[in-house]
């Protein structure tokens, strides 16, 4: 046999391997340093421009009188631990208000300086708004001194600020936007407005009046309210958590003057083109000591608020009366009073009462089968006797249904039926114009709670539809595959 050896191929050696990786190494890190990005000067911190103006303590300022853009000036005057209007000794004001105002004049800071001008410079005050239209505060401080500052336009370009000027100085700076906001409004501004707000909770009924159009809304119970103006109907209860929900925002933007101090004609306030009428139900006020043990607790009875609505103000909100005053409102807040929607406030479930609030109900069919139930709430008693409790030891109840010969029923096949009837709901609006006289309904349903009694009729509207008349008013139409499953709860109830 032939003789065969085998070559071995000769490897790179460990220290060629290490000489490779140092050489890469290198390379790399000639790399990194001539192609780094260049390191960046930490930044400067902005220079203060800022110029203090002047400086006083609290105790200091005796008066400062406000000439607002356009509006008549008034003089705030130190009175004691407080403040007056001057000519208004009566005139209560919103003390945070004026507070804050008077903060700001102690402390007067320019937040940058524009230019300086001579007695020779014709210097045209109007292109910054610094003419007879600007602001103008007056403040006047014990041992003499005194300041006149003046505040004009908003100043063009990225940093909000305005022009202003101190009177005797030939200087013009840039001032803070702050100032102008908390300066520039009418002395009616600054009145204390009342709290209008209440707890939504305690609505008995609410009744939007506008002209002749009536909206008049009613709770039967928390959880059920019905429309009894412009017709009976049932009401959306989710439409009714949003009017409680508004009607807790409800604020005034500004006073105007007592009613007996203007003519209400001014406002559109003489012939009011709207009101609303809030009845609030009696209710308790109770206060609570710091270790919640009850401190004090008084009755307040039955009211009622009534807010009358003027003319609108720029498209912002309106004038209104309440309580012998006129104030201004705004849309945001209590824009809801103005133009309320009958419709918005209809419920689709024509029988839409909760079961634990029912009395009675009773369903017809088309082929004349008709079925009637007493409904109460008793306690779950058990085997032994005892009351039924939940795991926090509150008494559980149950329905009990009985027919009309007072026999007492399934109550979850009753329940059920129930169930079926509360999910009919409006798919559409129907043609009103429509009459139904002398037509027999398809189905009808009669439901009783508390003092009322509420009657569905369901006529013939189209080959998949079924108007719903609600205590004889029509409105919408309902698919009758809704109507059919109802009936088959009751065709299984009869023992048919």
């Amino acid at each position: 046999m032939k003789d065969v050896r085998v070559k071995r191929k000769q490897g790179i050696s460990r220290a060629m391997e290490i000489c490779i990786a140092i050489c890469l190494l290198l390379s790399a890190l000639v790399l990194y340093v001539f192609t780094r990005p260049e390191t960046l000067p930490p930044p400067q911190p902005v220079p203060d421009t800022s110029v203090m103006l002047f400086e006083a303590e609290k105790n200091e300022l005796l008066s400062f009188t406000v000439k607002p853009s356009r509006e008549q000036a008034y003089t705030i005057v130190k009175q004691g631990d407080g403040y007056a209007a001057e000519g208004y000794p009566h005139y209560d004001l919103n003390l945070d208000l004026i507070n804050a105002m008077a903060d700001s004049l102690l402390y007067l800071e320019a937040e940058n300086t524009l230019g300086s001008y001579t007695e020779d410079d014709t210097v045209d005050f109007e292109m910054f708004g610094l003419g007879d239209d600007a602001l103008e505060i007056r403040a006047r401080f014990t041992e003499g001194r005194a300041y006149t500052l003046r505040i004009g336009s908003r100043i063009p370009g990225d940093t909000p600020g305005d022009y202003g000027i101190l009177q005797g100085t030939s200087t013009l700076y840039q001032m803070s936007i702050t100032i102008k906001d908390a300066f520039d409004h009418p002395l009616t501004w600054l009145h204390s407005i009342p709290e209008v707000n209440f707890t939504p909770d305690l609505l008995e009924s609410v009744r939007f009046e506008r002209g002749q159009d009536i909206l008049a809304l009613r709770r039967i119970h928390d959880d059920v309210w019905v429309m009894d103006e412009p017709f009976s109907y049932p009401v959306s209860m989710d439409k009714i958590d949003q009017l409680k929900e508004s009607v807790g925002k409800m604020r005034f933007a500004s006073f105007i003057d007592l009613a007996g101090q203007v003519d209400l004609a001014d406002y559109g306030l003489d012939q009011p083109k709207g009101r609303i009428v809030f009845d609030l139900a009696a209710s308790t006020i109770t206060s609570y000591s710091s270790d919640m043990q009850t401190s004090s607790s008084h009755s307040v009875e039955a009211q009622q608020i009534v807010i009358d609505i003027g003319h609108d103000v720029d498209n912002l909100g309106f004038y209104a009366l309440y309580d012998g005053v006129v104030y201004q409102a705004s849309n945001l807040s209590m824009g809801f009073m103005t133009d309320p929607d009958p419709d918005s406030y209809l419920s689709r479930y024509p029988v839409s009462i909760p079961l634990n609030r029912l009395n009675t109900f009773s369903a017809t069919s088309e082929d004349g089968l008709q079925i009637s139930y007493h409904v109460a709430l008793v306690e779950d008693i058990m085997p032994n006797n005892e009351v039924s409790r939940d795991a926090q030891g509150d008494m559980l109840y149950k329905y009990v249904f009985t027919n009309g010969a007072g026999k007492e029923v399934s109550a979850e096949d009753t329940a059920e039926l129930y169930k079926r009837l509360t999910g009919i709901r409006a798919t559409g609006k129907a043609d009103t114009s429509r009459s139904y006289e002398g037509v027999s309904p398809v189905f009808e349903a009669r439901i009783q709670f508390g003092q009322l009694t509420r009657e569905i009729k369901f006529y013939p509207y189209d080959a998949l539809h079924a108007a719903i008349a609600v205590d004889g008013t029509v409105l919408y139409y309902t698919d009758l595959t809704y109507l059919k499953e109802a009936e088959k709860i009751m065709l299984s109830l009869s023992g048919k």
